[in-house]
C-alpha cells in the first residue's frame, strides 16, 4: 500500500518532464522489478485517490462520501484487498 493522500501510481510514477535514460543499469521501481522477477504485484490506492472515486450509491461531493477513518479503511478496505488477491 501506498502512503497517505497517494495512489499506486506513486509507486512507479516517472516524471514526464524529466524521464529516465532506459539502460540496463536504470534503477527501476521496486514492484517492477519485482514483476520481472516473475512475482505476483498488487498495487492498491487508498480511499478518494483518482482510482478510487466511485461508490455504489455516494456522490463524491457528497459529505457523507467522505464520512469515513483511517481505522475503517484498515477494518474494511486492507481486508477487502487481501481477500481479493487471495481470491
Amino acid at each position: 500500500m501506498n502512503g497517505s493522500s497517494c495512489d499506486a501510481e506513486s509507486w512507479v510514477y516517472v516524471d514526464p518532464n524529466d524521464p529516465p535514460v532506459i539502460t540496463e543499469d536504470t534503477p527501476w521501481p521496486l514492484p517492477l522489478h519485482l514483476f520481472d522477477d516473475g512475482f505476483d504485484v498488487w498495487m492498491a490506492s487508498n480511499r478518494g485517490t483518482k482510482y478510487c472515486q466511485e461508490h455504489e450509491t455516494l456522490d463524491i461531493n457528497s459529505k457523507e462520501y467522505w464520512n469515513w477513518s483511517w481505522i475503517e479503511m484498515g477494518k474494511y478496505d486492507d481486508v477487502s484487498n487481501i481477500k481479493y488477491v487471495k481470491e
